[in-house]
């Protein structure tokens, strides 16, 4: 068995090269931590969980070192580690898109950690759980896990996860200016800890909420610090997700190009589908707003095939009506009819509010367009 465990321990040395090309001085430090642990033992254990969790870390890794601590949980006996193995599971079940297994793989890990008082593994589940509500039917469930999972992660040691919940405070809200204060927390607690991937979370957070309060100046300044940090620790989805608000900016700027190429990065940065289909659905948007409106639909149509495979409720609804918006500009009224009401046919489903008020707007133009004031009115009104 000793054996097998320094043939493990050669093996991570394997993934040092990869994380240590990111300059994330927290990413080091915590396979330093893993270094010092050679022997099979709980605190071998916990580095290994660590990493497990670290969202610098490339999933196929995380998927490893999750593998190899839940063998090691079991090797222990701890009976924590082993329950902690169940929620690496349900994130392999989420990101293929297996939201209700995840769940039914994560309601009795609760109970468990609920039961035996492991502050850090029910964060860890409610951090989780919600994101297998997000933008799905039952989309207003994702604060009550979040805001569960803030208040837990004050009853355990690892600061951490008092910094996670608190940036995913921030990104539950449409009142931009309400999570606006949960990500300058998130900063603030980041920059304590020194973990770099945590402070460009929280300025792309800042960066956003400031783009939809129309602070363009602002929002770009935390949108181009949160680039340079997520560049820095080498994080693609980051990259991706900060290139997109970046190209939500351009757009508002009508600097179309700059958005077109933004987009097209972020797309080839994606490293899932979930990535993929953020780049892809602004991307169809951004090619609407220029009037392309075969290549936006074209876009929009294969994107939609992704939402509705990933149940991506959110995305479904914007894509609908960003197809909506370009059938209407074409004059297309019964194809911007058609799919503006499937979008707007998501209001109970956890579409995002902003959408579904310029669906409205779109459902109310194009009936007028038709001669249907009743209905243009009735849409306009809501």
């Amino acid at each position: 068995m000793m054996r097998r465990f320094l043939l493990l321990s050669w093996w991570l040395l394997l993934l040092l090269p990869t994380a240590s090309h990111a300059q994330s001085r927290r990413l080091r430090r915590l396979w330093v931590a893993l270094a010092q642990h050679p022997q099979p033992g709980l605190a071998r254990e916990q580095a290994l969980w660590a990493l497990a969790w670290e969202k610098e870390v490339a999933l196929s890794q995380q998927d490893s070192l999750a593998r190899l601590a839940t063998a090691l949980a079991q090797q222990l006996r701890d009976p924590v580690g082993q329950l902690a193995g169940q929620v690496a599971v349900a994130r392999r079940q989420l990101v293929r898109g297996q939201r209700a297994a995840a769940q039914a793989t994560l309601r009795p890990v609760l109970a468990a950690a609920r039961r035996r008082g492991a502050a850090e593994l029910q964060v860890l589940v409610l951090v989780m759980l919600g994101r297998t509500y997000w933008g799905t039917a039952q989309h207003a469930q994702v604060l009550g896990c979040w805001q569960q999972a803030w208040a837990a992660a004050q009853h355990q040691p690892d600061p951490y996860w008092r910094v996670r919940t608190a940036i995913l405070q921030g990104n539950f809200y449409d009142n931009y200016a309400q999570g606006l204060p949960w990500y300058f927390r998130g900063l603030r607690l980041a920059q304590q800890l020194d973990c770099q991937a945590c402070q460009a979370d929280a300025l792309g957070g800042i960066g956003y909420d400031y783009l939809q309060l129309q602070e363009l100046g602002l929002a770009e300044r935390y949108l181009r610090q949160n680039l340079a940090v997520q560049r820095q620790v080498v994080n693609r989805a980051g990259q991706g997700q900060a290139l997109i608000s970046l190209a939500s900016l351009y757009l508002e700027r009508r600097q179309y190009p700059a958005a077109e190429a933004a987009l097209r990065r972020a797309t080839a940065l994606a490293p899932t589908a979930a990535d993929s289909l953020a780049a892809g659905a602004a991307l169809a948007s951004a090619l609407a707003q220029q009037g392309q409106d075969a290549r936006a639909q074209a876009q929009a149509r294969g994107g939609l095939r992704l939402a509705r495979q990933l149940g991506h409720v959110d995305q479904v609804t914007f894509l609908e009506f960003t197809l909506a918006s370009s059938y209407l500009h074409q004059g297309r009224l019964d194809s911007a009819l058609r799919y503006g009401q499937r979008a707007y046919a998501h209001r109970q489903g956890g579409a995002e509010r902003h959408v579904l008020a310029s669906t409205c707007q779109l459902l109310a133009r194009a009936y007028a367009a038709c001669g249907t004031f009743a209905q243009a009115y009735a849409f306009q009104s809501r």
